[in-house]
């Protein structure tokens, strides 16, 4: 459902552009509402289903009290509170957009500057500061706060750091860039060379994480392929390769190699299959049935489930 929700947010926007070009005329209204009427239908389909196989009770808990409740402080589950950080996100904002951090701001600081200077913004910088600043503002009026909410808003700031790319980038940005390209290369080198690195490291101190980083796997493979692809892109900038195209295989790579790589590694040090399994084996199967769990969370029930089987 969600692969299928981002192909619509791409492929909707897209035909209505190319209806507009070829109508010529102005489609902006009508653009939004159709995207608007898409979402509805795909969101309805689901919310219904939701409502026929938790029911009424369940589906008012998750639509009225946790979802308006975020905003009045009465939601069942408060996750995350911060209602005493209204401006948790900035500081979000700042990392997650790391390495593109300065571009974005020197796109904010172009739209000050024609706002002092009194010259008109195009439609592009209100559509990006309604995206990213309402956004902003509706996910700081909620009482729970995490910064995976802010994931939808991202694409703006991407905007928003492409556009002043295409202004030309000033020397200090190209050496912030430099030293950024350094540190994935880095990073990425030590991630593919851990099984050469781990073996020399005191005995136990990977933890669980030991066995996986210490042996060759296609995962190391993976990391060494684009780290030898980032340094032939290195090899370009001579003869003509922007900072900005090294900038963004450089940052590709890095995350690929540490989901790849590292993300693989922490699951192993982090796994409850043992304590869950071991916990599970000691409950002899005829005494189960009689046996309730108390104040269990949905991810603890769900973990028995993954890691035991059990399905109730």
């Amino acid at each position: 459902l969600f692969i299928g929700l981002g192909g619509l947010g791409l492929f909707v926007p897209w035909a209505v552009r190319r209806v507009r070009e070829k109508t010529g005329g102005p489609l902006f209204v009508l653009h939004h509402v159709l995207c608007l009427a898409a979402f509805a239908v795909v969101v309805g389909v689901w919310m219904a289903a939701f409502r026929k196989v938790g029911g009424p009770e369940l589906w008012h808990q998750w639509f009225w009290d946790n979802q308006f409740g975020r905003f009045s402080g009465t939601a069942v589950h408060l996750g995350h509170v911060k209602s005493r950080e209204p401006f948790y996100y900035l500081g979000t904002v700042a990392s997650r957009t790391l390495p593109w951090l300065p571009l974005v701001l020197l796109w904010i600081a172009g739209v000050v500057g024609a706002l002092k200077d009194r010259r008109p913004l195009s439609s592009s910088h209100f559509f990006l500061l309604a995206w990213a600043v309402g956004g902003i503002v509706l996910l700081s009026a909620s009482s729970s706060k995490r910064s995976v909410y802010l994931l939808p808003l991202l694409p703006a700031f991407a905007l928003m750091a492409a556009e002043a790319a295409e202004r030309g980038i000033p020397a200090w940005c190209r050496v912030f860039f430099m030293g950024c390209v350094g540190l994935a290369l880095a990073a990425v080198a030590a991630l593919s060379a851990s099984f050469l690195i781990a073996p020399l490291l005191p005995a136990g101190r990977l933890g669980l994480m030991e066995p996986f980083l210490s042996a060759f796997s296609w995962r190391h493979g993976v990391g060494l392929a684009g780290l030898a692809g980032c340094l032939a892109l290195l090899a370009k900038h001579r003869r003509g390769l922007s900072w900005t195209a090294i900038m963004v295989a450089c940052a590709a790579v890095l995350t690929i190699s540490f989901y790849v790589i590292a993300a693989k590694a922490m699951d192993y040090q982090s796994t409850m299959k043992a304590g869950y399994g071991s916990f599970c084996a000691g409950i002899p199967a005829e005494s189960r049935s009689r046996i309730a769990g108390w104040n269990f969370s949905e991810t603890e029930r769900g973990a028995f489930y993954y890691y035991a089987g059990w399905k109730e």
